[in-house]
């Protein structure tokens, strides 16, 4: 359009731009002059939209700008014929530093998936929805992509419309790059013509062995309460998941009772967008079992979640009850003998544990001994000394009476004294003697 190359034209206009969009504007052979020349003059930009202009790419060549990061050419067809492809490539490689890449609504040959990653080296993100992706060339894309190490988050939504006899391995390959890569964020939005249904639950099922994916939608695929298994099952094991979206999968009130199951075990999931399109569902569900309430499940769901970004805050403190502490902190003496230490348990069932620090030791620690004076370490308030009890009387005890015995204890005692005498002045006693003495006895 005249309008867009004039303005494009003036340097004090275009010298400090950080953010271009001319998306949706016609552009002619003249703007496209125009703007591959403003391009080259454009220092500070940092962000270009040209998406659904219908831009000659031929036309657009220019010398490299560094500041670009981000570059939206969406809605554009890209064909092999005459080579054409190859003046996209071209323009590509004018952004080295180029961080975000928006493809979507492009028609793409598979055939140039390896060489738009291998022109953008640097790119982190990456959105190709809607180009019309089928399983054949989602698995060329994915042997791609393996080359893009920088690449972090990757959009492939509404695409795979008609699942053909190459669904399973397409979904395969899928789930091999996503675990084998880097990769944080994936978006798999599905459509009424492009949901993936229950083909999107292996996928599901592989986060219980990923390791680096943050964030997940899948949005849209119709997958119905199986998805929810699926997500019960890998949330229970995955670590590392931070946000879900996962609306508009009929998923009934059976499906958020199994999710509340598997997300009993998790502690990484921090958020998930309330799936307001699927709550109807789950009502009708409630009306017909009548035991549960989708109210309280949500609810469950909801607490769970923020549970975990609470303690992944660091806002709550877990404590390990086995190993509880005793806090104890000394009172004034006015108090009575039996509360003299205050104890404060970790567990409140733990009855309260009694100090070992006696009454004299409070008395030397609260005043100076000859000038009533409260040390440091006392309290400001003197105390009063608590009055001694009176002493209880001694309580008298009968004496206890000899018990009765059989023997005479003086005539025995008699006895032993004769033999400890004689004894005494004779080593060797004769027959007749020894037979005496029994005969005494």
């Amino acid at each position: 359009m005249i309008a867009i190359a004039k303005a494009l034209e003036n340097e004090s206009v275009v010298s400090n731009l950080a953010i271009l969009n001319i998306s949706g504007n016609k552009l002619d052979p003249e703007s496209c002059k125009a703007l591959s020349n403003a391009i080259t003059k454009m220092g500070s930009l940092k962000e270009l939209n040209i998406g659904f202009t219908g831009a000659d790419f031929h036309l657009l060549s220019s010398k490299k700008s560094e500041s670009v990061i981000s570059l939206d050419i969406s809605g554009h067809k890209i064909v092999t014929k005459d080579s054409k492809h190859l003046d996209f490539l071209k323009f590509l490689s004018y952004f080295p530093n180029l961080q975000k890449l928006n493809l979507s609504g492009c028609q793409i040959p598979p055939e140039i998936f390896a060489d738009i990653v291998r022109n953008t080296p640097n790119v982190k993100e990456l959105i190709l929805s809607d180009i019309g992706l089928n399983d054949s060339s989602l698995i060329t894309l994915t042997e791609a992509l393996k080359s893009a190490s920088s690449l972090r988050s990757l959009d492939l939504s509404n695409n795979l419309e008609k699942p053909t006899k190459q669904r399973m391995e397409s979904i395969r390959a899928l789930i091999t790059y996503v675990s084998q890569s880097p990769l944080e964020k994936l978006v798999v939005q599905g459509s009424a013509k492009c949901s993936l249904k229950g083909d999107i639950c292996p996928l599901i099922f592989s986060l219980m062995n990923n390791k680096c994916l943050r964030h997940l939608d899948i949005t849209g695929n119709q997958a119905g309460n199986t998805l929810a298994l699926a997500l019960s099952k890998a949330l229970q094991v995955n670590k590392t998941l931070l946000t879900l979206r996962w609306d508009d999968n009929v998923v009934s009130l059976a499906g958020y009772i199994m999710l509340r199951s598997g997300l009993q075990k998790n502690k990484s999931l921090i958020y998930m967008a309330t799936p307001s399109n699927d709550i109807s569902l789950a009502i009708a569900g409630t009306k017909e079992k009548g035991q549960f309430s989708i109210t309280d499940v949500l609810k469950d769901i909801d607490e769970l979640i923020y549970s975990n970004m609470l303690k992944q805050r660091g806002e709550i403190e877990t404590f390990d009850y086995e190993e509880e502490e005793t806090v104890t902190t000394p009172l004034p003496t006015s108090l009575s003998s039996t509360s003299l230490m205050a104890s404060v348990n970790v567990k409140s069932a733990t009855p309260p544990v009694k100090s070992a620090t006696s009454t004299q030791d409070l008395k030397a620690s609260q005043a100076q001994p000859g000038t009533g004076e409260a040390s440091s370490s006392s309290f400001a308030v003197p105390a009063k000394t608590p009055k001694a009890a009176p002493p209880r009387p001694p309580v008298k005890q009968s004496p206890k009476k000899p018990k009765p015995s059989g023997i005479d204890t003086s005539r025995a005692s008699a006895l032993f004294g004769q033999l400890n005498d004689f004894l005494a002045n004779n080593d060797e006693l004769t027959p007749e003697e020894v037979a005496q003495m029994k005969m005494k006895k």
